[in-house]
């Protein structure tokens, strides 16, 4: 009887060339073989993403990442206009109008104070001028109790908050604002 022959077996004991990369970079490779290069300087330095510490952005997309307590990344916040967003602080709005239904019922969410000042008709808060009110802020949180179509409008929908909280200290966002929904931290 023979020895077994493992197919590649032969490919394995030939030397290492020095092939040349697409965008001119030189790096060892076998022959018929594919490697990847490194397309910059840095790329090689810092190695493969196993061998190398991962960075914030990274740690939060993995899949099994436990986030610190002080680091709230499943919440959601959604953006409403001055002063529409101080009227749902006070309770006297308790219902938000848009024009798409939302899944995101029973889940607490941020209030974003929104930059842009809502064009309100001509009305205005008693006391209240435009520069009063904070803008580009998270400013409370709230609950959607539930979404149903408004009658007599098919493409509006009246979201019912419930469970409405102002923060102490309004915060900024980390994560870049949206016009309807986005994560804030």
């Amino acid at each position: 009887m023979g020895a077994a022959v493992v197919p590649g077996a032969a490919r394995l004991r030939e030397p290492l060339q020095t092939a040349r990369a697409p965008h001119g970079s030189r790096t060892a490779a076998r022959p018929g073989s594919t490697a990847r290069t490194p397309r910059t300087k840095r790329q090689a330095q810092r190695g493969s993403a196993a061998s190398r510490s991962l960075g914030r952005f990274e740690q939060c997309h993995r899949r099994n990442f436990i986030a610190p307590r002080n680091v709230d990344t499943g919440t959601r916040a959604l953006s409403i206009r001055q002063p529409y967003a101080e009227l749902i602080l006070r309770g006297e709005k308790k219902i938000e109008y848009r024009s798409r239904a939302t899944k995101i019922i029973g889940q607490r969410f941020y209030i974003y104070a929104a930059r842009k000042w809502a064009a309100v008709n001509g009305e205005t808060l008693p006391g209240v001028e435009p520069g009063d009110l904070p803008t580009g802020l998270i400013v409370g949180t709230a609950v959607i109790a539930r979404c149903e179509r408004e009658n007599g409008h098919p493409r509006n929908y009246c979201w019912h908050l419930s469970n409405v909280q102002r923060m102490k200290k309004p915060r900024k966002p980390k994560g870049r604002p949206q016009p309807v929904w986005f994560r804030p931290f």
